[in-house]
């Protein structure tokens, strides 16, 4: 093989490269984005059963928030209290937001969710470009805040 040849070989790995690369690094984000919309679909759900369980109330922020998922991932009794048994688990562990690579949850905007106790909505925080690209990683915009 000639000096030019082999040129020629690397010139063609190299453009093979820059259009496969990309591809990849897409396939992290939208794997990212589906898995937060699974998410939050479970969790979701799971507040809507909460609720149903325990007289149409959903957690309260010293349930969820002070105790970090504890009233989603242990039974809990009518009112909600961590040492009864009569109803859940509603899921096993904390859900992880794999845009923050965390699981915890706040009022505010300073976590990886931000959970609203009035009306039972879970929103993921998430960057700006993902909330940019937010349709076209299969997730809802409402779901989403982008993170300050």
């Amino acid at each position: 093989m000639t000096l030019i040849e082999l040129l020629i070989v690397v010139a063609i790995l190299g453009i093979l490269a820059a259009i496969v690369l990309p591809t990849f690094s897409n396939a992290n984000e939208t794997a990212k984005g589906s898995a937060l919309a699974s998410q939050l679909n479970t969790v979701k759900k799971s507040l809507v059963l909460y609720k149903t369980d325990h007289n149409g109330t959903y957690p309260t922020d010293a349930q969820l928030i002070t105790n970090q998922w504890q009233a989603l991932t242990n039974s809990t009794d009518i009112d909600g209290d961590i040492a009864g048994s009569d109803y859940g688990p509603y899921f096993q562990k904390p859900p992880v937001n794999g845009f923050k690579n965390s699981s915890v949850v706040a009022a505010d905007d300073s976590a990886a969710w931000q959970y609203d106790s009035a009306t039972g909505t879970i929103k993921a925080i998430v960057p700006s470009t993902v909330f940019s690209s937010a349709q076209n990683l299969q997730l809802d915009p409402l779901d989403l805040v982008v993170e300050p």
